[in-house]
């Protein structure tokens, strides 16, 4: 991967810096925003509301049920469900001559250019075939991530809208290991026991008033043993 290549995708993918993910505790799934891995001067949960949650969805067996949960945080899913996604948004941001501020384009001072985030966390509590959704940005599996062992690879692909999606930078706890390839898929090989935290972001141009861009990312949650 040169170098040009790799500061492109490293900014876009820091662009939304900071993490979603989902753990599984006794009450249930519960979702986090902030610095997983936090570094000393960072928070590692940062409090989002219920307007930043757009969707949640339970699988289990081969049915997918939309759920409307009552929130309070941190939003604490207890249905039983085989796999969960959560979609979740920040809203717009705007880089300016001054900084980064949460708001669209046409809002900011000096604006340089501006997108908004759009965020989706899946994670698979048992395996599941099935695909999660036909919309937006996700990752998937090709075989039991739950079975896995470290060191041991493992084949993702990634789907836009139901479709394979090539050339996209993914990341393995927090750092970026290369692009899908024509037919979406990318390798990553396990390498430590409990949460694994998988991520790609994909831009999408729009050139509205409001952003230059939509930033999708996606989380892959689940534990190996």
């Amino acid at each position: 991967m040169g170098r040009l290549l790799l500061f492109f995708l490293t900014f876009f993918y820091f662009s939304s810096a900071h993490q979603l993910w989902i753990e599984k505790g006794q009450s249930g799934f519960v979702l986090h925003y902030g610095h997983r891995k936090a570094a000393e001067e960072e928070k590692k949960f940062i409090k989002y509301s219920a307007e930043n949650i757009k969707r949640i969805i339970c699988i289990k067996d081969s049915s997918q049920e939309i759920l409307h949960t009552e929130f309070s945080y941190p939003l604490t899913v207890t249905q039983k469900c085989d796999v969960i996604q959560i979609d979740f948004s920040t809203g717009y941001w705007t880089k300016t001559v001054n900084g980064t501020v949460n708001t669209d384009k046409s809002s900011a001072k000096s604006p340089i250019f501006s997108w908004y985030s759009y965020e989706s966390v899946i994670y698979i509590n048992r395996w599941n075939k099935n695909i999660p959704l036909s919309d937006g940005l996700y990752i998937w599996s090709l075989k039991n991530p739950l079975k896995a062992k470290v060191g041991e690879k493992l084949r993702l692909k990634l789907f836009f809208n139901g479709r394979p999606v090539s050339d996209v930078p993914v990341a393995y706890d927090g750092k970026v290991l290369g692009l899908t390839d024509k037919d979406g898929r990318i390798n990553i090989r396990v390498r430590h026991k409990g949460l694994q935290h998988i991520e790609a972001t994909f831009r999408k141009k729009v050139n509205t008033k409001k952003a230059d861009y939509i930033i999708y990312t996606t989380t892959l949650n689940f534990e190996v043993r």
